[in-house]
């Protein structure tokens, strides 16, 4: 992305985005909390339709949600602690060193970093907490379906991925990372799903806007057959799972 340009990615599939995004656990945000050295206030960045800054109103009194797509925002849920604003990560309407927590959740790799980390430093207090994460590109569900989604990732839809999710397949550690780095947790994102949620999320990927603007059909009907086969009764609730990864620092 250039240090001008946002690329919107979900806005035209923001009530699909918001219905079928992957979900994080509960010791993920409990342990990023703990690492704060007050509590007051998390900007929850490029937050999407709120789904992390809902989680952090049980830690922080209060949390500024900001999204650069107000179509995302317009799914989100409202809560007495949250704040909902129509701005990019790279430039907020934020008090300078009023934040105790910045936390982009699947989000990253898709900012002008230097721009961000400046605007990082400028809002968070001394101290202050850097948490960014994402989850891997593919979901473990069984060896069998994996297999079908990997390929379908990797080749039917490899051309067609934004180059900023290259990131993803390398787990951020890659990017630049400007503060003092701290330990992260092992965990993973975990959900139960039916067929056609998994089919959902699948369809919700930033490469398929461009697949199906290319090739003018949609790629995910391409495996659906196959998975459902191998899912069996459609209504069956399986675990599907992605192994997070993190950069967690503090600002001097």
């Amino acid at each position: 992305m250039t240090r001008h340009d946002f690329h919107d990615h979900f806005s035209d599939a923001a009530n699909d985005y918001a219905r079928f995004r992957v979900t994080y656990p509960p010791a993920l945000f409990s342990h990023i909390a703990s690492l704060c050295q007050q509590k007051r206030t998390c900007w929850d960045c490029a937050t999407g339709s709120g789904q992390a800054a809902l989680s952090w109103t049980s830690h922080f009194d209060q949390v500024i949600a900001t999204d650069a797509s107000q179509q995302q925002l317009d799914h989100a849920v409202a809560h007495q602690k949250i704040v909902y604003r129509s701005e990019r990560a790279e430039k907020t309407t934020i008090t300078s060193q009023s934040v105790d927590l910045v936390s982009v959740a699947s989000a990253l790799h898709w900012f002008d970093h230097d721009l961000f980390y400046t605007e990082a430093r400028r809002v968070l207090r001394p101290g202050g907490i850097v948490a960014v994460w994402s989850y891997d590109a593919h979901p473990v569900i069984s060896p069998e379906i994996d297999h079908i989604i990997h390929h379908h990732a990797d080749h039917r839809l490899g051309p067609y991925w934004p180059a900023p999710f290259e990131h993803v397949r390398t787990k951020y550690r890659n990017l630049p990372f400007p503060f003092a780095e701290l330990s992260a947790p092992d965990l993973v994102a975990l959900v139960h799903w039916s067929f056609d949620e998994l089919m959902g999320n699948l369809r919700t990927w930033s490469a398929v806007r461009p697949y199906v603007a290319n090739r003018g059909e949609d790629p995910v009907s391409r495996i659906e057959p196959a998975l459902r086969r191998l899912w069996g009764v459609p209504d069956r609730i399986r675990p599907c799972s992605w192994p997070l990864f993190f950069r967690i620092g503090r600002v001097g």
